[in-house]
Parts: C-alpha cells; sequence; structure tokens
C-alpha cells in the first residue's frame, strides 16, 4: 500500500464501543480500543494516501455466544444481576 500510496484498511468494531451493558465490559473496551488505534493508525497512514475506517455493524443475531463462551458451574450471588442481563 505504500508503494502504491493507495489503500484502505478496514477495522471491524461494533456499537459496543459506544455503550458498555453489563457484563460486557470486557467486549466494549476492546472495540473501543479498536476504534482509537485506527483513528492513530489512520493519521499515520493518511499522508501516504492509504484510508482507515471502522465499521460499526449494529446488533445481529449469531449463535456465537451460545456455541463458544462456557461459564463457570459456581454462581455468586452478589452478580446475578449480571449474569442475568448476560443470559438475555
Amino acid at each position: 500500500m505504500r508503494q502504491q500510496h493507495a489503500g484502505a484498511i478496514i477495522n471491524i468494531s461494533s456499537l459496543g464501543a459506544l455503550t458498555c451493558g453489563m457484563g460486557a465490559g470486557y467486549y466494549s473496551a476492546s472495540k473501543g480500543a479498536l476504534e482509537k488505534l485506527s483513528e492513530s493508525l489512520r493519521k499515520e497512514v493518511e499522508p501516504l494516501g492509504i484510508k482507515v475506517m471502522v465499521v460499526e455493524p449494529g446488533a445481529f443475531r449469531t449463535r456465537f455466544r451460545v456455541a463458544h463462551v462456557k461459564g463457570k458451574e459456581t454462581l455468586i450471588d452478589d452478580y446475578a444481576a449480571v449474569a442475568e442481563a448476560r443470559a438475555a
């Protein structure tokens, strides 16, 4: 891309970078970090003719969390509201 003075880097983020629900702080933090990294990178490569874009798709249904994320069997009463929010 540097040699061509053209190109595009597209990072897939989430609306989770802008909002954070209970039990999803790790997700929102990682998406927020990706957006700040993209912002900095854009400023660095813009003079080279390279564009950096961030795509924030809205919510859509997948089975990702159901199929791949496993929780602990032990439930802690103090975190019941968080567990309930994550399950929803």
